[in-house]
């Protein structure tokens, strides 16, 4: 099943790879960006398109990361706050006996 999953992954992002080798070959139109205080040089249309699409999802990820983090050490205080309640409650079950 392991090995499915790992086939299929490469496959999706072979693909996404042509698509996006084919979008850039498409769109080659040059284009510059004008920020505030900076202008960019002119490359291709497909460029600046996945640069955004790529430069987004890192900045997704990274924000998605720090959630990530702060929900492991929640649940990792949880876990040891559950671990001291069960010792504690088995500690009572043990002196009512």
């Amino acid at each position: 099943m392991a090995l499915i999953k790992k086939i299929t992954f490469a496959l999706c992002l072979i693909l996404l790879l042509v698509i996006g080798v084919v979008f850039t070959l498409r769109n080659d139109q040059p284009v510059t960006v004008d920020f505030l205080l900076l202008q960019t040089p002119a490359w291709s249309l497909g460029l600046w398109l996945l640069l955004s699409v790529f430069l987004g999802a890192a900045l997704g990820v990274l924000a998605s990361s720090f959630s990530l983090f702060r929900l492991r050490l929640r649940n990792q205080r949880l876990a040891k706050e559950k671990k001291r309640q069960t010792q504690e409650l088995e500690t009572f079950m043990r002196e009512k006996q």
